[in-house]
């Protein structure tokens, strides 16, 4: 039996929030697609997610992150608006006790890489709702006949 796209996004949400994630993050570019075609916009946007993952994971962990697999920033990304302001909302988990770092770094960090961009950070457990809530609204714009780069997981 085939899924609508609201059944899917809906499932999706709750898959996510079987997890206990800590953040929210709205990471927005800020970009019109004017300017490139739609799959390269895509590609360049999928390409800052994983430089912004790649600088805050050295930030937590140092220069030799990458063999620091169980200690990386964990996150599950979902992709809207390519058409037109191209944004990411992510559900993101820190494996190492680094809040601090975090909140200050998110944005300043994102705003290096993409300086037209904007940040939201938001504490996803913060009470007994908001987990579930982000989670519900990061994978709203979720379809399954979407290209398997509007939905980007991250690597440990």
């Amino acid at each position: 039996m085939k899924r609508s796209n609201n059944e899917y996004a809906i499932q999706m949400g709750k898959w996510l929030a079987e997890k206990d994630w800590d953040y929210f993050v709205t990471l927005a570019t800020n970009k019109s697609p004017n300017s490139l075609h739609n799959d390269s916009l895509v590609s360049w946007a999928n390409k800052q997610l994983h430089n912004w993952h790649a600088r805050m994971d050295r930030k937590f962990l140092g220069p030799k992150w990458q063999n620091k697999k169980d200690q990386r920033i964990e996150f599950v990304a979902f992709l809207e608006h390519a058409d037109s302001n191209i944004h990411w909302h992510l559900m993101v988990k820190l494996h190492a006790p680094k809040h601090d770092i975090f909140e200050s770094e998110a944005s300043a960090t994102w705003l290096s890489i993409v300086p037209s961009g904007s940040v939201i950070t938001k504490c996803a457990n913060k009470d007994d709702t908001a987990n579930a809530t982000f989670c519900g609204y990061s994978s709203k714009d979720a379809r399954p006949d979407r290209p398997a780069d509007y939905i980007v997981f991250s690597h440990r």
